[in-house]
Order: C-alpha cells, then sequence, then structure tokens
C-alpha cells in the first residue's frame, strides 16, 4: 500500500505505476523544448510579406500608371525605379542602393580613443 504524504511522487495508482510513470503520461512530455531552439524560429508569418515574396519574380503584366505591358518581372521594375530616383538625386534611393550592395555602415562602439570599454562591479559586502 502506498505512503500518503510527503513522497507522493512516488506513490502507486491501483494499475500500480508510479505517479507520473504511466507511459500516456511520459507521452505527453515529449519532444519537450531543447537547448537553444525556438520553438517559433519563423516568427509570426506576415500576410503581406509573403504574398509580395510569391509574386516578386513572376511577370509583371502591367508598368505602374497604365503604361504598355512587359516582359519585366516586378523585381527588375522595383530595381529600375530604384535606379532612376537615386540617378535623379533621391538621398534615400541612393542610400538605399548602398546598404544593399555595400552593408549597412558598421557603427563601433568604443571607450575614449578607440580603446575597449572596461566595466568594473564593485561589491561592497553588505549584502
Amino acid at each position: 500500500m502506498a505512503e500518503s504524504g510527503i513522497n507522493s511522487e512516488y506513490q502507486s495508482n491501483r494499475n500500480g505505476n508510479r505517479r507520473g510513470m504511466h507511459p500516456n503520461s511520459r507521452k505527453n512530455l515529449k519532444p519537450g523544448f531543447h537547448k537553444g531552439k525556438s520553438g517559433n524560429a519563423g516568427g509570426r508569418p506576415n500576410p503581406l510579406t509573403s504574398l509580395i515574396r510569391e509574386m516578386i519574380d513572376q511577370d509583371a503584366d502591367y508598368i505602374a500608371y497604365g503604361a504598355l505591358p512587359t516582359d519585366k518581372t516586378w523585381k527588375q521594375l522595383i530595381a529600375r525605379a530604384i535606379l532612376r530616383k537615386a540617378s535623379d538625386g533621391d538621398v534615400s534611393m541612393v542610400n538605399t542602393l548602398l546598404d544593399r550592395l555595400e552593408g549597412k555602415v558598421v557603427q563601433p562602439l568604443g571607450g575614449e580613443g578607440g580603446k575597449p570599454i572596461v566595466i568594473k562591479v564593485v561589491y561592497d559586502g553588505s549584502d
């Protein structure tokens, strides 16, 4: 007969299984969480982004503002528009191009004279 009280984790049920050791109970614990892995690595899906990614490589059946049909993809039309605006002097499009082509400029972090930042932690022992 099982003891009652403190050691309930070792108690057996009427079928002789220890508490929490029944195969159905164990099955609920699997697969479990794995260290360093996110349960939702991709994050919440964005329907607009998904639609754009789906359509970007398709042939564009028209150019904006009702111009003639084209044999270009949406990606090619967007690239052309960015290049055209950048060449007309649009600074934000120039920055967009440079960020895409060269990568964003890294902002270095450092202390005085470019030296590393040193953080000192002092305990006063009054805990």
